[in-house]
């Protein structure tokens, strides 16, 4: 399967960073459980943090989450389980809607799902903005308040909520 698609040409890293605005449109967040002392310093994501060295998937997650989890496998699966258990937070995933983990964790346990417009430009750790990645990305929210935070937010997109029949 080929999913050249989804990667950066820009193969000299794996840090890549969410740019402050995105983040900051979304209101306060109290721990960001998979980040980089780089990245909170750039971002400042939330008020508490995990590193890679604190294993934030041992670690007790607490208040709203924003997550931006590894994107390798498993580590994504394990972050976005962990998020949907805890139920208070929002995540920005690749829009990759028809893979195992949105059918079997995302789409039974979110409250609303944001198509952001546009690709996002991610930041690299010197502070540079990358170039385009080669998928969209969305914001999944679990929680009515974070549903509540993104329509309230200035992003471009499209929201969707479950229908329950």
């Amino acid at each position: 399967m080929n999913i050249q698609f989804e990667r950066s040409k820009e193969q000299h890293s794996i840090e890549w960073y969410t740019p402050p605005r995105i983040i900051h449109a979304l209101g306060k967040f109290d721990l960001d459980p998979c980040t980089s002392r780089i990245a909170h310093n750039f971002n400042h994501s939330a008020e508490y943090f995990y590193t890679k060295e604190d294993d934030g998937l041992s670690q007790e997650w607490f208040g709203r989450i924003w997550l931006n989890p590894p994107y390798d496998q498993p580590l994504i699966s394990h972050f976005v389980k962990k998020m949907a258990q805890h139920g208070n937070g929002i995540a920005l995933l690749y829009n990759r809607c028809d893979n195992k983990l949105f059918r079997d964790v995302v789409f039974p346990t979110m409250d609303s799902i944001f198509f952001i417009n546009g690709r996002i430009r991610f930041f690299r750790p010197d502070g540079t903005i990358g170039g385009s990645p080669g998928c969209g990305s969305i914001l999944v929210a679990w929680g009515q308040q974070n549903t509540e935070f993104i329509m309230k937010s200035d992003l471009e997109g499209t929201l969707l909520k479950p229908y329950a029949l």
